[in-house]
């Protein structure tokens, strides 16, 4: 056997032996990192019950069939599983979970979106050089195939942090996409048939300082007025518990804190750094301040992959003047966020929305 041929089974071996290593890495970091709620039953439930409630409201017939809800009326049949409808198709998730396909076709459309690259998972240390050659803190992400803010790290700076992230996010997807991390909020822009028909501000998962309780203590009174358990029901809370393992204690430490640190009063101290229901993130109805250019932006993205419903993620410092950047776009956008926000009172009800328009119910058939 030639020494070319014991190097390259050499290789071979090696290759095998880190994919197998990475895929038990991931395991183990899924685990850990796992919330004590069963998060995706939460959803579901959520999402039955307010799909129910509208069904009713409309005049409508609701059955399941195994796990799939089915509304029915005027000779047609509304299916939802999860978070998946009728309006979604399978090359719809395709194209959107692809993070930098979407950044490309964006980017020459010419949509405002961060600064990126992506690279391979094993290309770490040609990473880490750009993320810190953009003289910025990062946010460092799987490229594709991942939602719920799983893999993603924001707001890194040093060197060890972002080759942290990067091994984290190489574990989800072969692609680790690295980009600059823009300052403000992070709004979900919910499109249908070309109309912006409601926007979340997504705030991140944080504590308020008392002048006397430590983050932590901050963070465990806050949880005792959140959901409890994993078969949720109507009346419970609404909102998943804030964080407290040691992801989040990392990310306090990023910022200088730990959970023993009592901010001042009125200070907020963030303990999770993406913006995701699964892990606290709390929402406020916008839709009635965002400024035209804005909903613009998110219907001509949704508009340039040809989709009936999507949820476009932005990033704006400021909801009613023109300038943003587009983060993602995703199908099958989660409704239930929707409803559980701070102001009630300017709910959108986008479910029953869609309802009216896929059965043609006009508002003089219905109850308003």
């Amino acid at each position: 056997m030639s020494e070319e041929t014991k190097t390259g089974k050499l290789r071979g071996l090696t290759r095998k032996v880190s994919g197998f290593l990475r895929i038990l890495r991931r395991t183990y970091h899924e685990r850990r990192g796992a919330q004590p709620l069963d998060a995706s039953q939460i959803d579901r439930t959520m999402l039955s019950v307010l799909y129910r409630k509208a069904a009713a409201d409309l005049g409508l017939e609701v059955y399941e069939i195994g796990q799939a809800l089915c509304i029915s009326g005027r000779g047609k049949t509304f299916h939802t599983w999860g978070f998946s409808t009728d309006l979604d198709t399978s090359p719809l998730y395709m194209i959107t979970e692809d993070k930098l396909l979407i950044r490309n076709l964006f980017k020459e459309q010419g949509f405002s979106i961060p600064e990126g690259r992506a690279f391979d998972w094993r290309d770490q240390s040609e990473a880490v050089e750009y993320a810190l050659s953009l003289g910025r803190p990062c946010v460092v992400k799987p490229a594709s195939f991942t939602s719920g803010s799983k893999g993603v790290t924001t707001r890194l700076a040093t060197r060890s942090d972002i080759a942290r992230a990067f091994r984290f996010a190489g574990l989800f997807a072969h692609q680790v996409l690295i980009e600059e991390f823009i300052p403000g909020h992070n709004y979900r822009f919910l499109i249908y048939k070309g109309k912006c028909i409601s926007v979340l501000q997504r705030d991140l998962p944080a504590v308020v300082g008392d002048g006397a309780s430590t983050v932590l203590e901050l963070a465990e009174e806050e949880n005792r007025n959140r959901i409890k358990r994993s078969n949720w029901q109507e009346g419970d809370p609404p909102w998943i518990p804030l964080p407290t393992d040691a992801a989040a204690l990392l990310h306090l430490k990023r910022q200088g804190f730990d959970w023993k640190y009592a901010p001042k009063a009125g200070e907020q101290v963030e303990v999770w750094g993406a913006s995701s229901f699964a892990f606290g993130t709390t929402f406020t109805e916008v839709l009635d301040r965002v400024h035209p250019d804005q909903i613009r932006a998110a219907v001509q993205a949704a508009g340039a992959i040809r989709m009936t419903i999507a949820g476009v993620d932005i990033i704006s410092s400021d909801i009613e003047g023109p300038r943003h950047h587009i983060l993602e776009i995703n199908v099958s956008p989660g409704l239930k966020i929707h409803y559980v926000i701070r102001n009630p009172e300017e709910m959108k009800d986008p479910i029953r929305t869609i309802l009216k328009d896929y059965f043609e119910i006009a508002a003089a058939d219905s109850n308003g």
